[in-house]
């Protein structure tokens, strides 16, 4: 299960979620995040740029409950041959997530929103 240490110390200190959201996110392997679920244009999503926007945030009993819009690259998957000289082109995607996270251990449950 993932981790999210800053974006829970932003949570219990009041400080700016987003920073500690984005660098959290950003530490993650591209398995623990639903982004290859969420596709719309490409085949395979790019994790190296994640820009996450929080829309809301509630705390429940051991929990906050975060949802937010993710936006990152996909790229579409083909033949990369040396003499092809198209160039490979990165599509913007988002996805909403919903993130469960634990307020005492920082384990997350990040699952996508319909």
């Amino acid at each position: 299960m993932p981790r999210l240490p800053r974006t829970l110390q932003a949570l219990l200190h009041s400080r700016p979620l987003k920073p500690a959201l984005k660098a959290d996110l950003e530490c993650l392997e591209a398995a623990e995040l639903p982004l290859q679920q969420a596709l719309r244009q490409g085949s395979i999503a790019l994790c190296d740029d994640l820009q996450p926007m929080p829309l809301s945030t509630r705390r429940q009993d051991r929990h906050f409950e975060i949802v937010c819009a993710l936006f990152f690259d996909s790229i579409i998957a083909g033949c990369q041959c040396a003499d092809d000289p198209s160039p490979e082109n990165r599509l913007a995607e988002s996805a909403r997530l919903e993130i469960l996270l634990d307020s005492r251990s920082g384990q997350a449950r990040i699952s996508l929103v319909d």
